[in-house]
């Protein structure tokens, strides 16, 4: 079989996995992306796709060693910068928040500015129980997206968590309410923050409309529980 060969049925394979991608049967994608990859192991787009694959299936850590195993290639055709943000994301579901906010970093060190790349540093230093790094970070997303939600929303949560400026965290979760009123997890935090203010009529209402959107989230229902426990305090 010639060099010319193996390209054409390598082509057609990825666009048979493309054609699985668009039905969303990613354990199809998967099975025509590894015969492909008998034909050539070293393929980034090969790489790259199988590693969205395992991602879509929840299956993080096989997702990670091909996307590590496409940026140690020599010579890549597959954009860096997506990978790094999907490299990141699968460390993060792993809960290897160390490795997740290296790869954040190296991405942010390529694009400065990128707003996706800068939530994720934040939220590995927020996991970390690095506040101080993960309020720089939000804030600085910030500077370049004045309603970026999410980093509104945690921006917020951290400081009503750490009881640093409850005033201004009611600021950002009402902000963010204000651009995305139904999602779950901002108007939880909006419930947690007046929670935190005393005011527990308000958090009830936010509260029980997040877990009315949201029922399975287990933040939402240890902060009904929380407010339950203070309604309870004599």
């Amino acid at each position: 079989m010639t060099q010319q060969d193996i390209n054409q049925r390598i082509r057609k394979f990825l666009n048979l996995a493309l054609e699985s991608f668009g039905r969303r049967d990613y354990d199809a994608a998967i099975e025509t992306l590894k015969s492909a990859e008998v034909l050539d192991e070293n393929n980034p787009e090969i790489l790259y796709n199988l590693g969205v694959s395992y991602c879509r299936t929840g299956l993080y850590h096989t997702a990670i060693s091909y996307f590590e195993k496409l940026m140690n290639l020599p010579f890549t055709t597959v954009d860096i910068i997506t990978t790094l943000k999907l490299l990141s994301f699968s460390y993060i579901k792993t809960a290897d928040y160390s490795a997740a906010l290296d790869k954040a970093r190296e991405g942010s060190d390529i694009s400065p500015a990128d707003t996706t790349l800068l939530n994720l540093t934040g939220y590995c230093f927020e996991k970390m129980e690095k506040f101080p790094d993960a309020i720089r970070i939000y804030k600085r997303i910030l500077e370049i997206d004045g309603d970026n939600t999410n980093a509104c929303n945690a921006l917020a949560f951290i400081l009503a968590k750490t009881g640093s400026d409850l005033t201004s965290a009611l600021q950002y979760a009402q902000k963010a309410l204000k651009l995305k009123p139904d999602n779950p997890a901002y108007l939880d935090t909006a419930g947690y923050i007046y929670m935190k203010r005393g005011n527990n009529d308000t958090a009830k209402k936010l509260l029980k409309k997040a877990y009315a959107k949201m029922p399975e989230s287990e933040e939402i229902r240890e902060h009904i529980n929380e407010l339950l426990d203070i309604d309870d305090t004599p």
